[in-house]
């Protein structure tokens, strides 16, 4: 068990609002996780971290499950499977999430433990 910090989860649901936002509101996990070290490293940077205590893509994965808590985006199962056998899933904004992206705010996450 281990925690995640407010401030990186933080970074990881303002980098998913902007790819989001980017994008047409709509992207696959796989658009951050696909098993290789290329993928890994390009979310490691987007996210600002500058070492592997914590997992980006496990950053990622939470702060969807916060956002979609919330009510900002939803997700999607899919048929298709990620590279370590978990099926993947879209992330779409809601429309409040719409909202939130637009508006440029952002917003505050618990410390949570994993």
């Amino acid at each position: 068990m281990g925690w995640l910090s407010s401030s990186n989860l933080g970074a990881a649901g303002k980098h998913l609002m902007e790819v989001l936002a980017a994008e047409g509101g709509k992207v696959r996990y796989s658009r951050f996780y696909d098993g290789k070290d290329e993928k890994h490293e390009e979310l490691m940077k987007a996210l600002g971290l500058d070492s592997d205590w914590v997992s980006p893509e496990l950053l990622m994965d939470e702060s969807i499950g916060l956002l979609e808590k919330a009510g900002f985006v939803t997700t999607t199962f899919l048929s298709e499977k990620l590279a370590d056998g978990e099926p993947n899933y879209e992330i779409a904004l809601t429309v409040a999430g719409w909202e939130l992206a637009r508006s440029g705010k952002t917003l505050q996450f618990p410390d949570i433990e994993v």
